[in-house]
């Protein structure tokens, strides 16, 4: 495993040109999370990732593009930017599906607490150069997955992918060779 996300993503040309487009369109923090951060730690080689999420407090409501990119309005109802095969979703804070249903306040720390797995728990703070995120980082040294937050893993599971919870949770951990540990709240499985 490669810690140094900075040598990695600074190598990675499909992350320069986000981050830019991402730099561009939004204001105050952003935060690289989603696969992009823990593949990066787990493969060291991150060339075939085809899709990134920055979360970011405030997206400018007039987007400008760069190179081709193109807004597509993603599964969530938000913007996402698109070329080709390759996809940049930028996650804003006080928009993100859980931090509003929930009505909890718009940070960082919302955001990890919300996401559906702990892997997904983690986040790279590209002002610090740091990772942050002890579920996301704990997941990736113990090689385990498991719920981080039930109610949004049910309504993603419900609403976008058609599994139960306890698939999810085993899909993740299969794709990565991890130990899992199943909902033990009477999820159905499948």
């Amino acid at each position: 495993m490669n810690w140094n996300l900075k040598e990695i993503l600074n190598k990675n040309e499909f992350y320069n040109e986000a981050l830019s487009l991402i730099r561009q369109n939004s204001k105050n923090k952003i935060y690289l999370v989603g696969s992009f951060v823990y593949k990066s730690i787990l493969y060291g080689n991150i060339d075939s990732q085809k899709e990134i999420d920055f979360v970011v407090n405030v997206l400018n409501e007039d987007i400008s593009l760069i190179n081709e990119w193109k807004i597509k309005i993603n599964k969530f109802g938000h913007p996402s930017f698109i070329k080709q095969d390759y996809q940049i979703d930028p996650i804003q804070l006080t928009k993100h599906i859980n931090i509003v249903r929930k009505n909890l306040s718009p940070t960082i720390e919302s955001y990890l607490v919300s996401v559906p797995l702990n892997i997904q728990s983690i986040a790279y703070d590209l002002d610090e150069n740091k990772l942050i995120g002890n579920e996301g980082i704990k997941a990736i040294q113990n090689k385990i997955i498991k719920l981080n937050n039930k109610d949004h893993a049910r309504y993603s599971c419900e609403h976008f992918y058609g599994y139960s919870v306890n698939d999810m949770i085993m899909r993740v951990a299969n794709s990565f060779g991890f130990d899992y540990e199943l909902n033990k709240q009477g999820e159905k499985h499948e």
